[in-house]
């Protein structure tokens, strides 16, 4: 199927892999839209660091999230999409502006995604059968990991991993903090990039002032997805 395609029942007349977003049935009802549009370099770049410090953490929800897929259907999405409701107001609580805050933000961040990997919804590029696959690798990367840390006897192999990191002195200005990229979800993060997208076409050059409230339209969504 095409990438792109026309239809004349959505805003721009474009509808990507046949996602695309339709007027709202009272013009400027809906809140927190905001012209978005591609993933904040910063917000992912955080967000590999983080995961690379919290990998033991981010296994036993991912572990409990597959124990909660085997007993309830849909079981998975709605725990990760719970709990991530919960620490972005734990956040929200905070202000986002103490170190306990941001973290909150960002493991609520990771849930959501995990929520969004592992979610019913349809998503035309992938197939059934792809997104199921899709689903297995992120619980078979963590479990992948779980295995790393007991076949090296130590419970603290993240803590292990980065006393053994690559020296600032050696690598100079090239010098990061260890990342797991690899372990953020790619097909979250797909989606929301074409939302991002359609986000643009949407509100165009007259969001300026929404764009600035971005937060308040993530909480939103997150409200909305935790009733199904």
């Amino acid at each position: 199927s095409s990438v792109v395609t026309e239809d004349a029942g959505y805003i721009g007349r474009v509808k990507i892999y046949n996602t695309g977003l339709k007027e709202d049935p009272i013009p400027g009802e809906k809140r927190g839209k905001g012209a978005q549009y591609l993933n904040s370099s910063y917000w992912l770049s955080a967000l590999s660091i983080f995961v690379a410090k919290n990998i033991p953490i981010l296994k036993s929800y991912l572990s409990f999230a597959f124990k909660q897929q085997q007993s309830k259907n849909n079981g998975d999405f709605l725990f990760l999409i719970n709990q991530s409701n919960i620490l972005f107001m734990r956040a929200e609580n905070e202000g986002l502006i103490t170190q306990d805050s941001r973290d909150y933000f960002l493991m609520a961040s990771f849930l959501a995604l995990c929520a969004s990997e592992v979610d019913n919804y349809p998503y035309n590029r992938l197939s059934n059968e792809e997104r199921a696959a899709a689903k297995l690798r992120l619980y078979k990367i963590f479990e992948d990991e779980i295995v790393n840390d007991e076949n090296n006897n130590n419970n603290n192999n993240s803590e292990l991993k980065l006393n053994s990191w690559i020296k600032q002195e050696d690598f100079g200005k090239y010098w990061s903090e260890p990342s797991r990229m690899d372990l953020i979800p790619p097909v979250a993060i797909e989606r929301l990039g074409i939302h991002n997208e359609l986000c643009a076409i949407k509100w165009e050059s007259n969001a300026e002032h929404w764009k600035k409230r971005r937060i308040f339209g993530f909480k939103k969504n997150l409200e909305y997805k935790e009733t199904f």
